[in-house]
């Protein structure tokens, strides 16, 4: 049976680009709540409002609200034509290769937006906490 960050994840994936709905649901698996007032409220925060940042569509807003604390960019890079976009996380102070030789946090298969391949890996380190 698929999580709900699997099915998340393969959406992400799927995706020829970010959007509202994306980036909410996203969000929703960040820990952002919504109340009925539709105001939307971060993590830990005392105010919620009906702004919230928009993570598969702006690179910025993934970097600040989508890693997880602890976490790292080791890498984000497009391919060699251009087509795809690759990413990896890894936890501050630990090596970017685990020890079997994989990435701890990874895209996997190149995405079609940078903002997108962020999420992915963000949302795999958050997975790999669990």
């Amino acid at each position: 049976m698929k999580t709900l960050s699997r099915e998340l994840i393969e959406d992400l994936r799927a995706a020829p680009e970010g959007s509202r709905q994306l980036s909410d649901r996203v969000l929703l698996a960040c820990g952002w709540t919504k109340d009925s007032l539709d105001d939307w409220w971060a993590p830990n925060q005392k105010y919620g409002g009906p702004n919230r940042p928009d993570p598969t569509r702006n690179l910025q807003d993934a970097v600040d609200w989508v890693v997880p604390e602890g976490w790292r960019v080791d890498s984000l890079s497009q391919s060699w034509n251009g087509e795809w976009w690759d990413c990896a996380l890894t936890e501050i102070g630990e090596p970017a290769w685990d020890y079997d030789g994989s990435l701890i946090a990874e895209t996997d298969k190149g995405v079609s937006t940078p903002a997108l391949a962020l999420c992915i890996a963000s949302l795999e380190a958050r997975e790999s906490e669990k």
